[in-house]
């Protein structure tokens, strides 16, 4: 989860159109809006999915941009803040084992 997939922007389209109902208003809308939306509806597999694409850094930065607007309900705050905690120990947990000697070796 820790690299983004691809940096360019016509599959970024492509991944926002597989995720629809972020932004109806706007498709063209930049990544940000879109992170941005998912962030706020805080649904766990639409997180999963941008974190993957994106990365969970990127999520997270985002997030506290979000957080810094003062409008989100206690229930998205703890909703959201336990999905990045999630991603982000799966993330860590990602990265330890693809630096570890594979099984059989030593």
């Amino acid at each position: 989860m820790k690299a983004a997939k691809s940096n360019d922007p016509s599959n970024r389209r492509e991944f926002w159109d597989a995720n629809p109902g972020l932004i109806w208003s706007n498709r063209d809308a930049p990544d940000d809006a879109f992170i941005s939306a998912a962030l706020r509806k805080g649904h766990f597999i639409q997180l999963v999915d941008i974190a993957v694409e994106f990365g969970v850094d990127r999520l997270e930065r985002a997030w506290k941009a979000e957080l810094s607007c003062g409008d989100l309900s206690a229930g998205t705050i703890e909703r959201t803040e336990n999905t990045l905690k999630i991603l982000r120990e799966a993330n860590e947990q990602i990265d330890a084992t693809s630096h570890s000697p594979a099984v059989g070796t030593a």
